[in-house]
């Protein structure tokens, strides 16, 4: 997929070459064009092979915010009574993706003010996330990235719960401002994109006719870019073991059979797609494993700057002492999540793929500061590269294995669904020592969820 976002400033009538020069030069599935001031009669504004969707009309007959989406990549627009009529508001979509382009107007109509404007917009963007497609939004906020507001803090908290992220970081828009004869240029970076897919990229290009940047995204195989290292993390916000019980049962319906092994297959992949609806991917990206990123930690850092401006702002002496006791709490609280963190990111360094940073994470835990070579002879020569040594090993072991598996086979301890039985209070019992952070098994399901189920439902396993 590759789209467009462009705030051409001015209206769409008046910049139309720009954008079918840019169009014909970047051939994108879709090119969100915000502050169109688009009429509907102006049918010479279309461009062939292009379908042009746009939002509702303003009081004026006008639309700000227009889509030309190409006719054969399979996209089409959604429409939803979530989607307010004075909101300028556009979601395309095909089989894999969503995307959401929207446009925040520095001048208002319909009645609207800036902050019931903001509103709608963040109750029809929490809707918006609701799929199981990549979910792409981008658009002009018209809140400067750069600086701290509440608004900005709304939005981070929308999209900390939708799980996605923040991808430009340059500066979007540029003006240069005229004061008593002194001019100065002012910067600020108010289009953004959000998205969940650790495969798009989004770039800032260079200003065309417009105060404002054209903003590229576009899709691009793993394999054709360098990569920052992914950490895929469950959201565990929305789940709560009441709730997920009650939307387990709803939707069971899978028949039992006198086939065990069909049984647990069954039962294992309804707890999956349970899992996946309550508890869903998120993907966090980061330049080098060093900049781990928390966002718990981030969340109690944000509510600590705020706890921080009320402090300072208090003139009541009983509520600044208050806020001095919760931001002395939160401060005890920030420093056992950095020390989680870091705890984490020596989990992920130890189940890499990278031999030198797992022994290296090794030593360092053992307090050595520096490294012995390590030699092995290998066919009459002392070899000290460490991948002949690790390819040497592999293959030793290997043949011990297979040579087990030769002169014993397969083992049978004799011990089958036949031979065995546990009363509902074993089960039960059996659950609760069960710990909730130990790593899932070969189905998938974390600790936590098979240990709740079990609680709930042991008569559900007791057959199993």
């Amino acid at each position: 997929m590759k789209s467009l976002y462009w705030n051409c400033c001015g209206g769409l009538s008046g910049k139309y070459n720009s954008v079918k020069l840019v169009i014909n030069q970047e051939n994108p599935d879709m090119f969100f064009v915000a502050e169109a001031e688009y009429r509907t009669d102006q049918t010479w504004l279309n461009i062939d092979g292009y379908q042009l969707i746009t939002t509702k009309t303003n009081k004026y007959g006008k639309v700000r915010l227009v889509c030309f989406v190409k006719k054969d990549a399979g996209f089409k627009q959604v429409e939803s009574e979530h989607i307010k009529d004075d909101l300028e508001m556009l979601i395309i979509e095909n089989k894999y993706q969503r995307c959401v382009g929207i446009y925040r107007p520095f001048k208002m109509v319909n009645s609207n003010t800036r902050s019931s404007y903001f509103k709608k917009m963040i109750e029809s963007l929490t809707w918006s996330k609701q799929t199981t497609k990549k979910l792409s939004v981008c658009g002009d906020f018209n809140i400067n990235w750069n600086l701290e507001s509440p608004e900005k803090e709304i939005l981070e908290t929308w999209a900390i719960d939708a799980g996605v992220i923040q991808l430009i970081q340059d500066n979007t828009w540029s003006r240069i401002v005229t004061i008593d004869e002194n001019s100065t240029l002012r910067t600020s970076k108010l289009d953004l994109v959000f998205t969940n897919d650790e495969d798009l990229r989004a770039s800032v290009g260079d200003p065309i006719t417009s105060d404002h940047c054209l903003i590229t995204m576009q899709t691009i195989p793993v394999d054709d870019v360098v990569v920052r290292t992914k950490i895929k993390r469950r959201n565990w916000k929305r789940y709560n073991p009441q709730n997920f019980n009650e939307n387990f049962m709803e939707n069971w319906n899978f028949p039992w059979t006198n086939d065990i092994e069909t049984n647990v297959n069954g039962l294992t992949n309804a707890l999956q797609t349970q899992l996946d609806y309550f508890c869903p991917w998120r993907v966090i990206r980061l330049n080098r494993e060093t900049d781990l990123v928390d966002q718990k930690l981030e969340a109690l850092k944000k509510k600590r700057k705020r706890l921080r401006r009320s402090f300072n702002k208090e003139k009541d002496p009983r509520r600044k002492l208050k806020i001095g006791i919760d931001i002395q709490q939160l401060a005890k609280s920030i420093k056992i999540r950095i020390n989680t963190a870091a705890r984490e990111q020596i989990h992920i360094k130890l189940n890499g793929t990278n031999p030198r940073s797992f022994w290296h994470t090794i030593s360092k835990l053992e307090g050595k500061k520096s490294f012995d070579k390590i030699e092995l002879e290998i066919n009459g020569t002392l070899e000290t590269s460490p991948y002949l040594i690790a390819e040497e090993l592999a293959t030793f072991f290997e043949t011990k294995v297979s040579t087990l598996l030769n002169n014993y086979g397969k083992l049978d301890y004799g011990i089958g669904p036949s031979n065995l039985s546990f009363t509902i209070e074993e089960i039960v019992k059996a659950a609760k020592l069960l710990k909730s952070k130990l790593c899932t098994g070969e189905d998938g399901l974390p600790m936590r969820i098979v240990r709740d189920f079990t609680i709930t439902n042991p008569w559900l396993l007791q057959p199993l």
